[in-house]
């Protein structure tokens, strides 16, 4: 296993200073952490708007949220599409992307299988 980078080593302990733990570093790191410290403990929390947990929660028990959506979603796609040239170009569009898919698909697995074949030594 190779040993982290001071860079990923500083990021490690921030993450566990955010978290609110204390961790023990080396010396070099160390300047670097009690800022970091310093800086979490000058800023406040940031409050949360009036009413907005409220609304958020009434959002998300919304029983119907996803019908809901859905319907927004087909009732665009049903403006889109009553346009004959709109809807031959999406189909333009969708063919395109499948011939696309189908030629990566190929394409990756004909270099699997020619890697498989590949002496282990050159």
């Amino acid at each position: 296993m190779r040993t982290p980078s001071p860079a990923e080593r500083l990021d490690r302990a921030i993450d566990r200073v955010v978290d609110g733990d204390d961790p023990v570093v080396d010396g070099d790191l160390r300047p670097l952490l009690r800022t970091a410290t310093l800086v979490r403990a000058a800023l406040p929390p940031i409050p949360a708007a009036d009413g907005f947990s409220q609304r958020l929660a009434a959002q998300l028990v919304e029983p119907n949220l996803v019908l809901r959506l859905a319907g927004r979603a087909g009732d665009a796609a049903r403006r889109n599409l009553a346009d004959r040239r709109r809807l031959i170009a999406a189909g333009a569009v969708s063919s395109a992307a499948v011939g696309v898919t189908v030629t990566a698909v190929a394409v990756w697995l004909t270099a699997r299988r020619q890697s498989a074949h590949r002496p282990l030594h050159r």
